[in-house]
């Protein structure tokens, strides 16, 4: 979306060649443009160094160019690199991007089409050298920054195709490293999540890599399968890292066998603070009474995340809170998607009385549960955070659970939880209690216009609300209006979600104008607007000041509305992305937003999917 110049400021102006056009003249005083790779560097002038050589194996020759054009490259704060293709010389590489000062973004690897629902990858890597990859569509950036490597590629990979794994450059380039070769051994951070790389390679790093770097504090492999060769060599491993302080195995898949061989490593891992085994595919059986004794004996462990495994059995949650007394570090919690067998639990959380993140979202928690847990969050005086989205509490669950909230609260999520109006209603009458909340999530519960009218009475006295969401929640026009004329209260918000409320132009325009102006991002998708709300918001948004991201797919804007949105956008400096997907926007409408980017000082990114076929 920024404006380009070819290779560099004093370039700008000239016209950028198509692949295979021979480079243009060079101006007086300049570099020989024989000596850029064809066609040309670009560079974006702002708001961050953006250079983009092809073929990615020209790389070091193209960069060579850059830092001879542009004084000062190796010190930029930041650099962003797009190489097409393949990196071939790896090696040549790696040693001129060590020249960087800054932070770097190498990414090798053209997007191509891609399926709906499917990424690029991404990698970010210290020191190394860029991995080499087959050009299927995909991207790997390599990013050096501080003393860490954070390698992250993809999670859902292409659909269709040829599923070639993205991952074993990147492994060998870690283990190269952790040899000695790259001079990693005061690495404090190792992150290789969704390499999706062989079980041999993921085994090696686990056996030979991870030992020769003992300075690690943070060891995380989420999304890498490990089988249980890998999970014993990794825990023989992480006991010679004595300053260990975090472990992620989410969605490693590490089963029952693995939970055994981790509960004979953790008690050895005297430094350990944070620890996320969601995901793991492991089941409440007779091991893990075992993994149980383990946790308690972590008595620096300040989170633990448990989500998303079949925990059902009472042993199960009898053994945890057993643990959890012994755990009185422990200041965040995740239980979410384990079963119903939370109450068990409840009964020893007052022990932990730094506790300040409860996460209980999915467990089909009714009022019965709410029960226990409302006697539990009185004791809680410290919680900050409390996730309940996801369960059956209803109206009755809510007339149990939300007149004992913590005053401490900061985050209140109940999406999906069941509530109408009545629950609104007292939870209106609660809200002023919780001074310091700062966010609230409602959505996907049928509040209606009564619910939402007396919810919206109690915002004003929540002054420190910086996030609202209240999507799918019934509401109506009449609703809207309500919460339009409680939002200037709201000085601080920054997040808003209303999208699928049926708002049409007249709610469109009471909310336009009732936008507080610290408000940053705004949904309204999925509602009814029209073109003449899109020109109640087009009048409206220069004044949102600090607006960044504005959501209007599926509101039925046409080119009319288009047009609006186009003389307003060059008008909001802060705003970088702009969703009009799936509308009635024509090809004229198209062609405006387009030509309004170029009046942009920070072009904005405009978003126009599911309307190709009108264009």
């Amino acid at each position: 979306g920024s404006p380009w110049s070819t290779a560099g400021e004093q370039f700008a102006g000239t016209p950028l060649p198509l692949h295979g056009d021979p480079p243009p003249a060079p101006p007086c005083g300049g570099v020989r443009m024989a000596e850029v790779p064809s066609p040309l560097v670009r560079m974006a002038l702002f708001p961050d160094l953006l250079v983009k050589i092809w073929p990615a194996e020209r790389v070091v020759e193209g960069m060579k160019v850059c830092v001879a054009l542009r004084t000062g490259l190796l010190e930029a704060p930041l650099v962003k690199i797009r190489g097409t293709g393949i990196v071939t010389d790896v090696e040549a590489a790696s040693r001129f991007l060590h020249r960087f000062t800054g932070t770097v973004e190498l990414q090798c690897g053209e997007r191509s089409a891609e399926p709906h629902g499917s990424r690029g990858s991404r990698a970010a890597v210290r020191r190394a050298a860029a991995p080499e990859l087959p050009n299927i569509g995909h991207q790997t950036q390599v990013h050096y920054v501080g003393s860490s490597i954070v390698v992250e590629f993809a999670a859902h990979m292409m659909e269709e195709g040829p599923r070639l794994n993205l991952g074993t450059s990147v492994m060998k380039l870690v283990m190269l490293s952790c040899s000695g070769q790259g001079g990693w051994g005061g690495l404090g951070t190792l992150a290789l999540r969704n390499a999706n790389a062989p079980a041999s390679a993921v085994l090696d790093l686990c056996r030979e890599g991870i030992p020769n770097l003992p300075a690690l504090t943070t060891v995380d492999l989420e999304g890498n399968l490990l089988p249980p060769n890998a999970v014993t060599a990794l825990c023989n491993s992480l006991t010679k890292l004595p300053l260990l302080s975090t472990l992620s195995l989410d969605n490693c898949r590490i089963g029952d066998a693995g939970i055994v061989q981790l509960s004979l490593c953790l008690p050895r891992l005297s430094a350990l603070t944070d620890l996320n085994l969601s995901r793991s595919a492991f089941r409440a059986n007779s091991n893990t009474e075992d993994f149980a004794w383990a946790l308690s004996r972590c008595t620096r462990l300040q989170s633990l995340n448990l989500s998303n495994n079949f925990l059902g059995t009472v042993a199960w949650f009898q053994q945890l809170a057993a643990a959890l007394p012994d755990m009185s570090s422990l200041t965040r919690l995740n239980l979410a998607a384990t079963s119903e067998g939370f109450g068990l639990v409840a009964a020893s959380l007052p022990c932990c009385q730094k506790l300040r993140h409860l996460d209980l979202s999915s467990n089909a928690i009714r009022a019965e549960g709410a029960k226990e847990l409302a006697e539990v969050l009185k004791e809680c005086v410290c919680l900050e955070t409390l996730v309940l989205s996801n369960n059956f509490l209803g109206e009755e669950g809510a007339s149990i659970l939300l007149p004992g909230l913590p005053v401490s609260l900061r985050r209140l999520l109940l999406a999906d939880a069941g509530f109408g109006p009545e629950g609104a209603g007292l939870l209106a009458k609660v809200l002023p209690t919780c001074e310091g909340l700062q966010e609230l999530d409602l959505s996907h519960n049928a509040l209606g216009k009564d619910g939402m009218a007396l919810l919206a009475k109690a915002l004003p006295r929540c002054p420190h609300l910086r996030v609202l969401r209240l999507g799918q929640t019934q509401c109506g026009n009449d609703a809207g209006v309500a919460v339009a004329e409680a939002l200037p209260a709201c000085t601080r918000l920054e997040q808003l979600d209303l999208r699928g409320n049926g708002f049409s132009a007249l709610g469109a325009w009471k909310l336009a104008w009732g936008l507080p102006v610290a408000l940053e991002s705004l949904n309204l998708s999925h509602n009814a607007i029209g073109d003449t709300g899109a020109r109640y918001f087009a009048g409206a948004l220069p004044h949102c000041e600090a607006l960044r991201d504005l959501d209007l797919a599926c509101t039925g804007v046409g080119d009319d509305g288009a047009v609006y949105m186009a003389e307003a956008v060059p008008r909001c400096r802060s705003l970088k992305r702009i969703n009009l997907s799936d509308t009635l926007i024509g090809s004229h409408g198209a062609r405006v937003l387009v030509s309004c980017l170029e009046r942009c000082v920070v072009p904005p990114q405009v978003v126009l999917e599911g309307i190709l076929h009108t264009c």
